[in-house]
């Protein structure tokens, strides 16, 4: 717990923090973080210090440094607590109002809608870079809003860069807008629906309900490459554009797409 000092600091700089950010819908507190930061033109480290927080605990998204967070930026806890990628054992975390392994979350890949991106950028400058939470989950390739297919960016050289997606995207600057410029339609599937209706409301009433996200992917996988007479080695090599007409087929032939 801080001492009284560090408090009294904290409550200071609280005053004096004027450059803040609002929120995207569903973005992460690392990406907020990150965007404050650049607004600030300094690095998400040395705010996190000069708040009184740690960036590196900060970044696994500890509760304290949440709280904290939501104090000195003037932020809704609730928000940061719902968005936050909370991790509930090994190799497995709550993703919004589902759950998930590793197997398609990936809290360290930066993966971004470029149209998103590049909307942003135009409307707020550098600092409206931004990574929403459902972007790490593996098994949704487009955007919802724009219908571009999402972009993963190379990873950054340690993990601190990795999380500062406002850096990512400004190293990263022609490649997003190179995928901006060409990005093809890219409606979402009926399966994308219903993974994006898995985190934001939680597990429904039907057979799948019980499963997590890389459950209800490999089972809906699965299930759509034997229907389809498909060979699937291994998921991870899968074509995205097969992966999704896959997984559309498996979840219309099983109960729960049967029953509607």
């Amino acid at each position: 717990m801080a001492t009284g000092a560090k408090m009294r600091d904290v409550e200071m700089y609280e005053r004096q923090l004027g450059l803040t950010v609002t929120p995207f819908a569903g973005e992460t507190p690392a990406s907020i973080v990150s965007r404050i930061a650049a607004r600030n033109a300094i690095s998400p480290r040395n705010l996190c210090s000069d708040l009184g927080l740690r960036w590196p605990f900060l970044r696994s998204v500890y509760p304290d440094q949440l709280s904290g967070l939501a104090d000195v930026a003037g932020l809704d806890r609730a928000n940061l607590t719902r968005w936050n990628p909370e991790k509930i054992g090994i190799g497995r975390y709550r993703v919004g109002q589902a759950r998930s392994s590793t197997g398609v979350f990936r809290r360290t890949a930066t993966r971004v809608c470029p149209a998103c991106i590049e909307e942003a950028l135009e409307g707020e400058g550098r600092h409206g870079a931004h990574q929403l939470l459902e972007w790490s989950v593996m098994c949704l390739h487009g955007c919802e809003h724009h219908k571009a297919p999402l972009v993963e960016l190379p990873r950054a050289a340690t993990s601190h860069e990795t999380y500062d997606v406002v850096a990512q995207i400004s190293r990263y600057s022609d490649v997003v807008k190179k995928a901006a410029d060409a990005s093809p339609i890219y409606a979402p599937t009926v399966f994308e629906a219903y993974v994006r209706r898995r985190i934001n409301h939680g597990p429904q009433a039907d057979w799948l309900g019980e499963l997590e996200l890389s459950q209800l992917h490999g089972a809906c996988l699965s299930l759509g490459g034997a229907i389809c007479g498909s060979s699937l080695p291994s998921p991870a090599n899968v074509d995205p554009d097969l992966e999704r007409e896959l997984c559309v087929e498996g979840l219309r032939f099983s109960p729960m797409g049967r029953t509607g």
